[in-house]
C-alpha cells in the first residue's frame, strides 16, 4: 500500500527519465494522461494544435541534428501548455528529457529551479572550467566560497547543458516559468539567450501576465483556447449526458476554448444543470477553478487531505520529503484511486499535482493551524542539521510571528543564501525573518540587510519598503542613514545621470561620524555618478561639490588605494589642490600593486581610468583598465566586464590598434547582452568614426547621444559632440568639426576629459577655418587642464596644438616635438593624424619630398588601422605631392563577425573553453564556428589557422 501512495505521489521516477540516481538514459515514450484521470482522453487524442505540434516536431528534429532551439509557450491557465509540454516529452525519442517545474510557494528558495535541472548532473562539474564548476556548485550549495556572480553561475548552466548534449540530444521543459526562483529564472533567460549549436532545446511555459521574465525576446508561441470544432469534440468526450444545442453552446462560448475549463464541467456542475444550464458559473477563470480543486479536495477522507496538503507544501515536490512527514503526521497508506478520480492528481509518474491550481487551491483552502501542522513535519523530517534554506522556510511557516529563534534561523538561512550567490532570496528571508523578530532595533538590522539584499538583486521596490520598516523600526542615526545610503544608491541605479549625486553625498555626510570609511567608499561613488553627469550636473551634485565634501574627511591611518584615490580626486578639482598630480599617481600606483576585491574595487579601477586620461597619461589608463578587466574575469564578476571592457577598449583604441579595439568591442557587446546591462559603450561610436564610416557613425552617435541625453549623463553626451568632431576633422571637414567641437568643448569643469579631446578638435578645426584666436584660446584651456602633468600623450597633443597656430621654424619644431613625444607615449592614432598634419604643412611650404616622407608615414599607418576618412585625406595630399597612391583593400576572409571574433582570440591562443568563456558561448559552440572557419578558409587545424593568420 505504500507504494501505491509513492506512485500517486509520483516517487520513484522522473518525467522523462528512467532509471534511478543521478544517472539518466535516453528518454522512453510512456503513454500518460494529459487531460484528466479519465482514461478516455489521453496524449493520442490531443485535439487541435496543428500547427503548434508541428512546431515542436520541427524543434526536436533540428536538436538531434546538433542545432539549439528556445521556444515559449505562452498562454492562461488550463489553456494546454503542459499538455503540449507532455506531447513533445512523447515525441522526443532519442533525446535526453529534463524537466524544471515552477512551484509557486517556492520563489523564494535560491536556485531551486537550477537544482531540479541540474542536480542530476553534477558528477560532469568536472568538466567545466574550473570558475564555473565553482560558481554552480556554491550556488546550489555543494560547497563553500565567494559568492558567485549570478551571470558566471548561468554561463555554468549552459556549459553543464551543453556538455550533456554531447552524450545525446537534451530537451530541457520549463513548466510554470512565472513560478521559478529569481535567481533560476535570470540563469535560464540567459542560458536561452546563448544558445547555439549545442543541440539543446529549451521550452518554457509562462501564464498569460506575466512580463519582464527575462525571456520576452526569445521566440513565443501564445496558446489560445480551442477552436469551435475542437472544443465541441472536446466537450462530447467529457460530458455524457444528452445537451440542450443552447446549453452547449454556452458552455463552450464561456469556456473560450479553454480545454480545462471545458473538462472541469463534468466535474462542477450536475448531470440536472447540464441538461438545464439553470445554473452554472460565468466564466472558467483561474479563480473559479483553484476554487473547485479546493472543494473537490475537501470532500476526501481527511487522511488522504493531509497528505494531498504535505504534498502541496513541499515547494519541491520532494519524495523523501513528503513521505517522511507523512509518516510523521500518522498518515495511514491506501490507495490514490479517490484522489485520482477528483482531478487533482496525474495517474502518471510525473511528481505534480494535475494542474498547478490544484496545488495552490489545497494550500490556500486549508486552515492557518493545518498548514501549520504540516510544515512543522516537513520542518522535523529535514532535522535540525540541514544545511537548505527550505528547512527554515519550513519552521517558519509552523510557527506565528513574532518568534526571534524562527527569525534567527531565518538570518543564517539568508546569510547562507547570499554566499550561494543569491541575493534575490536572501532578501525574501531577510524579509520574512524581520517579520519575526521581537526587538525593534534587531528588526531594522534585518530590514536593513533585506534593502542591501534587494537592491543588489534589483528588486527596487521590495527593497525601499524594506528600507521603510527599517526606519520605522530603529532609533539608530547610523541605521537610519544607512537607510538612506542604500536609497539614494536605488536612486543611483535606476538612473545614475545627474540626479544621484545629491542624495549620495547627503547620505556620505551623515555616515561620516557615524561610519567613516562607509563615508569614504560613499563619496567615491558619488565622483562615479558626478563623471557620468558632468555637464548635465544638478545643482549640488557637480565634480566640485562632490570634491569640496570629500576634500574635508579624514583618512584612515593606513589609507586604503581607494582612500588615496578619493584625496587626488579632490586635490585635483578643487582650485589651489595642492600636489595633485603627484598625489593621483601614488593612488595610481597603489590601485595598480593592490589585488582588487569586490565591486567597490572595480569602481576604483574605473574611477581612475577616467583620471588618467584627464591627466593625459595613457600608460596608467592602460594598466589600470588591463588590471580591471583580468581583475573582473578572475573574480568571475561579469556583471562588471560590460564597464571594464568599454574602459579597456577606449585606450587600447588610442594605441592605434583598431583589430584589438574592435574584438575587446565585440566582446563588450557579448557581455552587456548577456547581462542586459544598461551600460552605454561610448567607444563603440567612436571607432566607428576614426574608421570614417559616415553613415555607420551618423546612426550610432545620433542614437548613443539620444540615450546619454535621456540618462542624464553629460559626459556621454560631450562624448558623441567630439566623435562627431573627429569625423568632420578626419574627412576635412573642418567648419562641420567646427560646430561640433565647440559642442563637446563649451562646458568646461574638471575630469571632463571629453571636453579635453573636444578641445583637441577645436584647435584644428578652428586652425583650418582661419579662426586662430579660437584655436589658441582653446589652447590656453587644454594646457590648463593638464594641471602640470608632463605625460608625453598631452605633450605631444599641446606641441601639435601649437605648431598648427604657430608658422616657420616655431612650427617645425613643434611638430617634431608631437611627433617624438607621441611615439615616446604609444599614443598611435594621434601620431599618425601628427605625420599626416605635418606632412600637409611641409607641403604648402613647398617642401615637397620631406611632405612626402610624413604623409606616406601617415598614409601607411591609417591604412593599417583602417581608418578610411584618414587615410583617403592623406592618400589626396600624397596625389597633390606627385605621389601614386595605389590603395590596398582589406583582405576579406568571408567570415561573419563572430567567427573573425573566434579566429583572433584563437590566434591569441585561447583555448575552446576559454574562447566560450570571454564569449559568453558553450565550448561545442565554439566548436561549432571553428568547423565553419576551417571550410571556408580550407584548412583542418588549429595550426593552420595560426600559420594562415601570420602569414
Amino acid at each position: 500500500m505504500k507504494y501505491a501512495i509513492m506512485l500517486f505521489l509520483g516517487i520513484g521516477h522522473s518525467r522523462g527519465w528512467r532509471g534511478s540516481g543521478a544517472e539518466a538514459s535516453v528518454n522512453t515514450p510512456v503513454r500518460s494522461l494529459v487531460f484528466a484521470a479519465d482514461t478516455a482522453v489521453s496524449w493520442r487524442m490531443l485535439l487541435g494544435r496543428r500547427q503548434e505540434r508541428e512546431l515542436l516536431d520541427g524543434l526536436i528534429t533540428a536538436v538531434r541534428k546538433g542545432d539549439s532551439r528556445v521556444l515559449v509557450l505562452e498562454g492562461e491557465a488550463g489553456v494546454g501548455k503542459t499538455a503540449l509540454l507532455d506531447l513533445l516529452v512523447d515525441r522526443a525519442d532519442g533525446c535526453r528529457v529534463a524537466r524544471v517545474i515552477g512551484m509557486q510557494f517556492g520563489t523564494e528558495l535560491a536556485y531551486a529551479g537550477v537544482h531540479q535541472l541540474c542536480a542530476p548532473f553534477l558528477d560532469r562539474v568536472g568538466h567545466l572550467p574550473a570558475p564555473q564548476g565553482a560558481a554552480l556548485e556554491i550556488a546550489l550549495g555543494a560547497r563553500a566560497g565567494v559568492p558567485p556572480d549570478r551571470f558566471l553561475v548561468a554561463l555554468a548552466v549552459l556549459g553543464l547543458l551543453s556538455v550533456i548534449a554531447k552524450e545525446a540530444p537534451l530537451v530541457c521543459i520549463v513548466d510554470d516559468f512565472q513560478w521559478l526562483d529569481r535567481s533560476s529564472s535570470q540563469a535560464l533567460a540567459f542560458v536561452a539567450r546563448r544558445l547555439h549549436s549545442e543541440s539543446v532545446g529549451l521550452i518554457f511555459a509562462v501564464r498569460d501576465g506575466h512580463s519582464g521574465l527575462g525571456v520576452d525576446s526569445l521566440p513565443h508561441v501564445h496558446l489560445d483556447g480551442l477552436g469551435d470544432d475542437d472544443a465541441a469534440s472536446l466537450l462530447a468526450a467529457v460530458v455524457h449526458v444528452p445537451l440542450d444545442a443552447r446549453v452547449r453552446q454556452r458552455i463552450l462560448t464561456e469556456a473560450r476554448g479553454n480545454p480545462l475549463a471545458i473538462q472541469e464541467i463534468s466535474r462542477t456542475l450536475t448531470d440536472a444543470e447540464l441538461q438545464s444550464g439553470v445554473i452554472f458559473p460565468g466564466t472558467g477563470t483561474a479563480s473559479e477553478l483553484e476554487a473547485s480543486f479546493a472543494q473537490r479536495w475537501s470532500q476526501l477522507p481527511a487522511e488522504l487531505q493531509q497528505l494531498l496538503l504535505v504534498a502541496a507544501a513541499e515547494p519541491f515536490a520532494d519524495t523523501a520529503m513528503i513521505w517522511g512527514a507523512a509518516e510523521l503526521l500518522g498518515i495511514t497508506p491506501y490507495a490514490s484511486g479517490p484522489a485520482v478520480a477528483a482531478g487533482l492528481c496525474a495517474a502518471d509518474s510525473t511528481v505534480r499535482f494535475r494542474h498547478p491550481l490544484v496545488r495552490s487551491g489545497i494550500y490556500h483552502a486549508a486552515s492557518p493551524d493545518a498548514r501549520r501542522v504540516v510544515h512543522q513535519a516537513l520542518a522535523d523530517v529535514a532535522g535540525a542539521d540541514s544545511a537548505h534554506e527550505w528547512r527554515v522556510w519550513h519552521v517558519a511557516r509552523a510557527q506565528l510571528p513574532p518568534d526571534e529563534d524562527v527569525a534567527a534561523e531565518l538570518t543564517t538561512a539568508a546569510e547562507r543564501t547570499l554566499a550561494r550567490g543569491a541575493p534575490a532570496a536572501a532578501a525574501a528571508l531577510l524579509r520574512e525573518a524581520a517579520t519575526y523578530t521581537v526587538d525593534p532595533e534587531l528588526r531594522s538590522v534585518r530590514a536593513l540587510a533585506a534593502a542591501q539584499a534587494g537592491m543588489q538583486s534589483g528588486q527596487h521596490t521590495q527593497a525601499l519598503a524594506s528600507l521603510s520598516i527599517a526606519q520605522g523600526s530603529s532609533s539608530s542615526a547610523h541605521t537610519f542613514h544607512r537607510a538612506e545610503l542604500i536609497r539614494a544608491q536605488i536612486g543611483a541605479a535606476a538612473a545614475r545621470g545627474s540626479g544621484a549625486v545629491p542624495a549620495l553625498l547627503a547620505a556620505a555626510k551623515h555616515l561620516e561620524p557615524l561610519d567613516p570609511a562607509l563615508a569614504r567608499a560613499t563619496y567615491l561613488e558619488a565622483f562615479a555618478a558626478a563623471l557620468f553627469a558632468s555637464s548635465l550636473a544638478v545643482p549640488g551634485g557637480t565634480l566640485h561639490d562632490v570634491a569640496s565634501h570629500a576634500h574635508a574627511v579624514q583618512l584612515s591611518p593606513e589609507p586604503t588605494p581607494s582612500d588615496l584615490l578619493l584625496r587626488a580626486l579632490a586635490a585635483r578639482i578643487l582650485p589651489n589642490g595642492e600636489r595633485s598630480t603627484e598625489l593621483m599617481r601614488a593612488a595610481f600606483d597603489a590601485l595598480l600593486s593592490a589585488r582588487p576585491v569586490g565591486v567597490a574595487s572595480m569602481q576604483a579601477l574605473w574611477v581612475a581610468g577616467i583620471a588618467a586620461v584627464d591627466m593625459w597619461e595613457h600608460q596608467y589608463w592602460d594598466r589600470l583598465t588591463d588590471l580591471h578587466v583580468s581583475a573582473s574575469r578572475e573574480a568571475g564578476a561579469i556583471s562588471q566586464l560590460p564597464l571594464a571592457l568599454s574602459s579597456r577598449q577606449g585606450a587600447v583604441l588610442f594605441s592605434g590598434d583598431f583589430e584589438l579595439a574592435d574584438l575587446i568591442g565585440q566582446e563588450c557587446a557579448a557581455a552587456a547582452e548577456a547581462t542586459e546591462s544598461r551600460n552605454v559603450p561610448y567607444t563603440e561610436p567612436v571607432l566607428t568614426a576614426w574608421r570614417g564610416d559616415e553613415a555607420a557613425s551618423a546612426r550610432i552617435i545620433g542614437s548613443y547621444l539620444n540615450d546619454a541625453t535621456a540618462r542624464g549623463e553629460g559626459g556621454g553626451v560631450a562624448f558623441m559632440h567630439w566623435a562627431r568632431a573627429l569625423l568632420a576633422n578626419s574627412s576635412g571637414r573642418h567648419a562641420e568639426a567646427l560646430v561640433a567641437a565647440r559642442e563637446a568643448a563649451k562646458l568646461r569643469h574638471p575630469f571632463d576629459t571629453s571636453s579635453n579631446l573636444g578641445l583637441m578638435e577645436l584647435v584644428e578645426a578652428a586652425a583650418r577655418t582661419n579662426a586662430h584666436d579660437e584655436a589658441r584660446a582653446a589652447i590656453t584651456l587644454l594646457e590648463a587642464g593638464m594641471n602640470g602633468s608632463q605625460s608625453t600623450w598631452g605633450r605631444g597633443i599641446l606641441a601639435r596644438s601649437r605648431a598648427l597656430v604657430s608658422a616657420g621654424e616655431d612650427a617645425e619644431e613643434e611638430f617634431r616635438d608631437a611627433i617624438a613625444n607621441l611615439e615616446r607615449g604609444g599614443i598611435g592614432t594621434e601620431l599618425a593624424r601628427t605625420h599626416m598634419m605635418f606632412g600637409e604643412w611641409l607641403r604648402r611650404a613647398r617642401r615637397i619630398q620631406d611632405a612626402r616622407t610624413h604623409l606616406r608615414e601617415a598614409h601607411d599607418r591609417f591604412r593599417r588601422m583602417g581608418a578610411a576618412a584618414l587615410a583617403a585625406r592623406t592618400a589626396r595630399e600624397l596625389r597633390a605631392s606627385g605621389t601614386t597612391v595605389t590603395s590596398v583593400a582589406r583582405t576579406d576572409r568571408g567570415l561573419t563577425p563572430q567567427e573573425e571574433q573566434i579566429v583572433r582570440l584563437t590566434a591569441e591562443g585561447l583555448t575552446n573553453p576559454e574562447i566560450a568563456e570571454r564569449l559568453f558561448l558553450s565550448p561545442r559552440t565554439v566548436e561549432y564556428h571553428l568547423g565553419k572557419v576551417y571550410n571556408k578558409l580550407g584548412i583542418s587545424s588549429r595550426v593552420q589557422l595560426i600559420r594562415k593568420l601570420n602569414a
